[in-house]
């Protein structure tokens, strides 16, 4: 099969699980995200003559593979520059794949580096979902410009924001599992200030609730240093058309809660397609763009 138009030359190759010993060496592809998985099913590809490791590949698996939202799992290929227009990709998708309909998974995705080459390594039939781009905001450069703006925010009568508390975690959990973000067990927040402990912390976060409930919710973790991480920012599908007008005020809450809490950057992940707006206050303050990644997809 050829893979995104390229053209594959056959090479003597075995395509296996690593050996236990080898499993260091996988770094070299993978660096520390093999260590952050909760289970992995990796795979090399070994080139004959001279026998060494060419390529690799792993299945994260964050959970139970099979229920209802992990009915997926995340891919991590890698096949060394020089071996990219060989067969080894085949094989090395084969085996990936194998083990995945294996596992009765229905869904795999991939993390790309935007404008990497390494999108031809991907069977023909993936496709690119979403570009995601990691900033990191001076938080007093975004609040001067956010300042004025909420001043003049009209909150709609019936509206209320305030901090999240433990009570608003079931509903928080459904929306993340709505948007395949999260399953409900994974929505926590930790219980009070402590070194010890990063997860999202409640007085550094926002949430928006009106007659019905839930409307947005931002949950922001804690840090050992002098940045905070937003990592979550959801608006309940009901509010779609208020989306604009709820992230301003989640923004706005959980800036001034980080800048009191002592907070001095934040960074967080904006959705180029979806998240516009976000995105030019991130540029309009000076905001760092550390990372942009393109999101695949390949149904099984």
């Amino acid at each position: 099969t050829d893979y995104q138009g390229v053209k594959s030359k056959t090479l003597e190759t075995t395509v296996r699980a690593p050996w236990q010993d080898e499993l260091p060496r996988l770094k070299a592809f993978f660096g520390n995200k093999l260590s952050r998985a909760k289970e992995i099913r990796p795979f090399v590809v070994l080139a004959e003559k001279p026998s060494r490791i060419i390529g690799a590949a792993g299945l994260m698996l964050d959970g139970d593979a099979g229920t209802p939202l992990k009915r997926s799992a995340q891919v991590h290929f890698r096949i060394r520059p020089a071996f990219r227009q060989t067969d080894v990709v085949g094989k090395l998708w084969q085996a990936v794949l194998a083990q995945a309909r294996a596992l009765n998974l229905e869904q795999l995705y991939f993390e790309i580096d935007t404008g990497s080459d390494a999108s031809a390594q991907l069977p023909d039939h993936a496709r690119r979902i979403k570009t995601e781009e990691l900033w990191q905001l001076e938080l007093r450069k975004v609040w001067a410009r956010l300042e004025k703006l909420e001043s003049r925010l009209k909150v709609p009568e019936g509206w209320t924001r305030r901090l999240p508390q433990e009570d608003d975690l079931p509903a928080i959990g459904e929306l993340a599992e709505h948007y395949k973000l999260r399953t409900k067990d994974e929505i926590e927040l930790i219980q009070e200030k402590s070194s010890k402990e990063v997860g999202n912390d409640p007085t550094i976060s926002s949430i928006v609730l009106d007659e019905q409930g839930l409307l947005a919710v931002m949950l922001v973790q804690n840090a050992f240093r002098l940045n905070c991480h937003t990592d979550l920012r959801m608006v309940h599908p009901r509010a779609k058309e208020r989306s604009g007008h709820l992230n301003l005020i989640l923004l706005a809450d959980a800036l001034r809660r980080g800048i009191k809490a002592g907070y001095t950057t934040t960074t967080l992940t904006v959705n180029t397609g979806r998240d516009r707006e976000t995105r030019r206050l991130a540029e309009r303050s000076g905001g760092r763009l550390l990372k942009s990644v393109d999101l695949w997809t390949l149904d099984l």
